[in-house]
């Protein structure tokens, strides 16, 4: 009879601990999932932002197609403002 409440009480300690982890790993799981989605959405905001800068250098590339130079140094500030934001 000691034995089995021994065992009784070995499998609620075990199944109390297999709760925790398992509770914990959603935690987890749920934390990982927000992270992605913010991840995302921030990889979306920056594409636009690329594409809108891509867009206005087409168009002062064409009005000041003889001034590679300033095109360039328009680009990298830009950029710049971007990734360093």
């Amino acid at each position: 009879m000691v034995q089995l409440q021994t065992r009784i009480d070995q499998l609620t300690k075990l199944n109390a601990d297999h709760h925790r982890r398992a509770s914990l790993t959603r935690r987890q799981a749920q934390q990982l999932i927000e992270d992605k989605a913010e991840l995302q959405a921030l990889l979306h905001d920056r594409d636009q932002e690329i594409a809108r800068i891509r867009d206005r250098l087409k168009r002062y590339s064409r009005d000041a197609a003889s001034d590679a130079l300033a095109s360039k140094v328009l680009l990298l500030c830009l950029f710049r403002k971007i990734y360093y934001t």
